[in-house]
């Protein structure tokens, strides 16, 4: 949990590396403070979220390319305080912990009172305080696991997703991730949206130049490599302390930027490659694409 580290940080003030019961709830007073700045007296999850990010914000230069504003999404640049960070993945799991009576809005109260039976529960040997090691084990116990496959839990199947999936996933076609068709979905009935948006001409155009914009910019190595060694920096030490990590730590390390097949993400052929050859990869395919060489295989 990289929450564990940013909470010793924040609120550890004689610097021993603990967090005595006075230190806990102090940081939990401070993040009522940032979370209820606009004097709300409940919030929702997405406001929970977005105002979370003033308290775990991204990595410094993560952002979108050369420092503009970014899409206007809830929890996200322009849309919210919290940018695509530590944020957006620990928020919904943390505003369901802390939201006691399950009403969908957390007040103050909910959340202090979840501190502090967090401390009496994770002070388990009466030491009086916290160490690191003892928030990522609470902490890990508390919070759920974020769907980082989204509805449905697609992940690892054939084709890049493993769980059970949605309605029409053997419907779907088999994919390599790094050669993944940005029209894929264009003639899909089952996604009226993206489909009779794509049907239109012009806005196919800009759809495919914000896709070149986005292979130009973001998947070169360059640009990407900085902002994924801060992440993984991040979750580093906390990988090595899983004790229920379904890879080895040896795998998450080949997994940034190996040139050998390990864990990461499915490349060609189902096998794994890292994040940056699949990046390298993914660019290259996505900046030599052409809408007419796929039409006509």
């Amino acid at each position: 949990m990289m929450i564990a580290s940013q909470m010793v940080s924040q609120s550890d003030r004689d610097g021993d590396r603990k967090l005595s019961k006075s230190e806990f709830a102090a940081l939990a007073d401070a993040w009522i403070e940032k979370l209820y700045a606009d004097k709300t007296g409940k919030l929702s999850q997405e406001q929970f979220t977005g105002n979370l990010g003033e308290i775990l914000p991204p990595p410094q230069g993560f952002g979108p390319p050369d420092g503009g504003p970014g899409p206007a999404v809830p929890g996200g640049p322009g849309g919210g305080r919290g940018g695509f960070g530590p944020a957006m993945l620990i928020g919904p799991g943390l505003f369901s912990a802390t939201d006691s009576n399950k009403d969908g809005a957390l007040s103050r109260a909910e959340f202090k009172d979840t501190f502090a039976k967090w401390f009496a529960e994770w002070d388990a040997e009466k030491s009086g305080s916290l160490t690191e090691e003892n928030l990522r084990t609470g902490l890990s116990a508390a919070l759920p696991q974020p769907n980082l496959g989204g509805p449905g839990g697609v992940f690892d199947r054939p084709g890049g997703g493993r769980g059970r999936g949605g309605p029409g996933i053997a419907n779907m076609p088999r994919v390599e991730g790094v050669k993944l068709d940005p029209l894929v979905a264009a003639n899909d009935a089952n996604k009226p949206l993206i489909s009779k948006l794509l049907a239109v001409p012009s806005l196919r155009a800009r759809y495919l130049g914000y896709v070149r914009d986005i292979a130009e910019k973001w998947l070169d190595w360059n640009k990407l490599g900085p902002i994924a060694q801060q992440y993984h920096s991040l979750i580093v030490a906390d990988l090595k302390a899983d004790t229920r990590a379904l890879d080895s730590f040896e795998d998450f390390e080949r997994s940034l930027a190996s040139e050998t097949q390990g864990s990461g993400v499915v490349g060609p052929g189902g096998g794994r490659i890292s994040l940056k050859n699949f990046a390298d990869q993914r660019r290259a395919y996505l900046l030599n694409y052409s809408e007419a060489k796929t039409a006509a295989k």
